[in-house]
């Protein structure tokens, strides 16, 4: 008579083949072989533990394997298939995971692991950008799950999730989704989807179903405004304006100063227009971790159109990536690095045209003049930088030496120090793109301390108390400004008077540029833009305009057309070169 170890063997040999088909039990067993098999599939099992405690996956594979494969009638035959699901997941072999998750889902229908191989399915379908099969993934255990925590999890991932989806995804969605909590979700994004895409009736029909069937959730609310303008055929997808800005912390006085002039541009439209714009705002508190999150929450809570910011560049960057990804327009109104409108097609800058400015200064400089060597003196704003910024790179580009780059804060009176530099290095020429009364007390302090150098100026050079004022000490000086660019102080003096009478302040000139930013996004509404996309195209194909801030454009393909050159001749301004 065979021993019992030997028929064990035989047994194992014919079952092999079996196993491969399935979850076949094999021949009927004696209990005390069903108990062998049973200890020696918890031995192999818990050998496979210990290997995934300690991170080596592929020796916990191993055992995990071996019990799935020839062992999986056993006790620990369903938690071996999960542990190789999740073996193969933390390998990173997705392809796999996903392939043993099905298996057992197909061979163990009833085991109290089929919720964590959804889980497991969802994450490996996101890791192949297959946001269907992700969902579809929650769908099951929202339908199926008895256990609370399960699907409380999966109905938070798949709420975040349908806010991502296409509408051909949300559609194959709605076929699956049978859960009511979250269909108004569902049929909102689809209704305002067709919206966006002037599919009126389809919009209309979607958003009658939503108010009819869920007549108390709060995305029937949000559907009524957009069914009434579906059933007319037209209107403003939404109304809301985003802003990101520091509202408090270190930069809360930047933040405030963005936030005034564009309430000042909504406000100005608004008193004219039935339809208002809402100005909905996020405080950044000057961190780039928190414009990201402001960025999350504006598109995907508050439904806005638009944004505008964040104010620092370090923040618009990572802004910039997630506005384009979602297609809603980002505006940065003082943001200086040039390249930011690069990072997308929905990204765009308010330029000012001050770098076609301090650019053509500096070529002229160069090729005309023959100057070779500079010294920069600018405001520590973003008006002087972008203009210093740009002169920089030209000079360098052209093969020039810019010497020595001095700042100044506004409201600063005496440029003793900085002009002590200036003098040691000796520049052929002193670049200076400041403000009229910042060009008027450095011009006469050039002449106090001798410093032999000619002068090149900014668009401010324009205004005529430089020339009335400095007489002598800025003769002969050369500064770029677009044509009709010079006959804007009527304007600006407007809208100092208005913000102070508004606000109790004297404007900053970031509160300048997101006036200007503000004026801007409304005059897309007024000329027919009612969604995120036709505003990106508005603001494409937008021509350079006069602004508060000078002449400001937002197309990424603009080519200026009207920059001259002045110098400034006997008190008096007179044209130098044409663009």
């Amino acid at each position: 008579m065979l021993s019992i170890n030997k028929k064990y063997l035989l047994f194992l040999a014919g079952f092999f083949l079996l196993s491969c088909e399935g979850l076949k039990r094999p021949p009927k067993l004696e209990k005390k072989e069903i108990e062998y098999l049973d200890r020696k599939a918890e031995r192999i099992y818990n050998n496979g533990q210990v290997a995934f405690n300690k991170g080596k996956y592929e020796d916990g594979l191993r055992n995990f394997r071996e019990v799935a494969r020839n062992l999986s009638f056993t006790e620990k035959g369903d938690d071996s298939q999960f542990m190789v699901a999740l073996c193969y997941y933390r390998l990173k072999n997705y392809s796999s995971a996903i392939d043993e998750s099905e298996r057992l889902k197909k061979n163990f229908p009833s085991s109290p692991f089929i919720d964590d191989v959804n889980l497991i399915l969802y994450e490996t379908h996101l890791r192949f950008s297959n946001r269907v099969e992700a969902s579809y993934a929650l769908i099951e255990i929202l339908d199926k799950s008895d256990d609370e925590s399960f699907r409380d999890k999966a109905e938070k991932k798949l709420t975040k999730l349908v806010g991502d989806l296409s509408l051909e995804e949300l559609y194959k969605i709605k076929k699956k989704c049978k859960i009511k909590s979250l269909a108004p979700l569902i049929l909102y994004r689809i209704g305002r989807y067709e919206f966006e895409s002037q599919n009126y009736r389809k919009a209309k029909e979607i958003f009658e179903t939503l108010i009819e069937k869920y007549p108390d959730s709060t995305y029937a609310l949000k559907a009524e405004d957009l069914y009434g303008k579906a059933k007319k055929g037209r209107g403003l997808v939404s109304n809301r304006i985003g802003l990101i800005a520091p509202l408090s912390g270190e930069y809360y006085f930047y933040g405030n100063a963005v936030k005034n002039g564009l309430k000042l541009a909504l406000s100005e439209y608004n008193k004219d227009s039935k339809e208002k714009l809402e100005l909905i705002y996020y405080d950044s508190k000057g961190d780039a971790i928190e414009a990201v999150k402001g960025m999350k929450l504006l598109i995907k809570n508050e439904d806005v159109l638009v944004i505008v910011g964040p104010i620092f560049t370090a923040s618009v960057i990572p802004a910039a990536v997630i506005a384009d990804y979602s297609n809603i327009p980002l505006i940065s109104p003082t943001a200086t690095e040039s390249r930011i409108q690069d990072l997308g097609e929905y990204v765009f800058q308010l330029n000012t045209g001050l770098r076609y400015e301090a650019r053509e200064v500096a070529r002229y400089a160069i090729e005309e003049e023959g100057y070779r060597t500079f010294a920069v003196i600018h405001p520590k704003d973003s008006y002087g930088s972008s203009l210093a910024n740009s002169f920089v790179n030209e000079v360098n580009r052209l093969g020039g030496n810019v010497l020595t780059t001095q700042s100044y804060e506004c409201g600063t009176t005496d440029f003793g120090e900085i002009l002590a530099i200036v003098k040691e290095v000796a520049p052929e020429a002193i670049y200076i793109p400041g403000y009229a009364d910042d060009v008027i007390l450095i011009s006469t302090q050039i002449r106090y301390y001798e410093v032999e150098s000619a002068l090149l100026g900014g668009n401010r050079w324009m205004e005529e108390k430089v020339a009335n004022l400095a007489e002598d000490y800025v003769e002969g000086a050369v500064f770029a400004c677009f044509f009709g660019e010079e006959n804007n102080n009527n304007a600006e003096e407007e809208f100092v008077k208005t913000y102070e009478e508004k606000f109790g302040i004297e404007p900053m000139r970031a509160s300048v540029l997101s006036y200007d930013a503000g004026k801007v996004i409304v005059e897309s509404v007024k000329e027919g833009a009612c969604t995120p996309f036709e505003i990106k195209e508005f603001l494409d194909s937008m021509p350079m305009r006069r602004g508060i801030s000078g002449v400001v454009y937002l197309s990424k393909n603009i080519k200026p057309a009207n920059l001259r050159l002045y110098r400034i001749k006997k008190g008096e301004v007179v044209p130098v070169h044409i663009w």
